[in-house]
């Protein structure tokens, strides 16, 4: 994934795809319908990254308490846990700025414009979505290597 990609203005991208969608669907009659919808998916894809993510960091916080002092590699560990919460912290960040709804920055004359500021939003949401998806998924990844590494040092210790 392209992290300038953020800033990219794909509007004709997203144009071209809601116009395949109008053309294919019955229910969808304006590129503004097709874009609500998105948003609305997004919307609840978003919100449910956000319960994930918020349900990791409660697992991560209650591990920190699981964490023996006394073991050699406590301070490695605890370190370990608060990186992760940092990065999954960041990802919820991000993930929330898909939620904001604040409506457009200035006033709109005519719909060609509403169009491009609904195309252009519903852009920048799809790529933050995007980003907090892959940060999430990786550190997920990650993490379940190093709840496996933790597993074994403690089994080691106790041998």
């Amino acid at each position: 994934m392209n992290l300038h990609s953020l800033y990219a203005d794909s509007r004709e991208r997203e144009r071209a795809f809601h116009h395949v969608r109008i053309a294919s669907s019955q229910s969808v009659q304006t590129i503004v319908d097709s874009v609500l919808h998105d948003m609305a998916v997004l919307d609840s894809k978003s919100a449910a990254l956000l319960q994930f993510i918020s349900v990791v960091l409660a697992a991560l916080t209650f591990a920190l308490g699981l964490v023996n002092e006394s073991a050699p590699y406590a301070p490695l560990i605890r370190g370990g846990i608060f990186v992760f919460m940092g990065v999954l912290g960041l990802a919820a960040w991000i993930d929330l700025r898909c939620l904001r709804s604040l409506g457009p920055s200035r006033a709109l004359q005519s719909t060609t414009e509403f169009e491009n500021e609904m195309l252009t939003e519903i852009s920048h949401r799809r790529e933050r979505y995007r980003l907090a998806l892959h940060i999430a998924e990786t550190t997920f990844a990650l993490l379940a290597l190093f709840v496996l590494v933790w597993m074994l040092l403690a089994r080691g210790a106790h041998l």
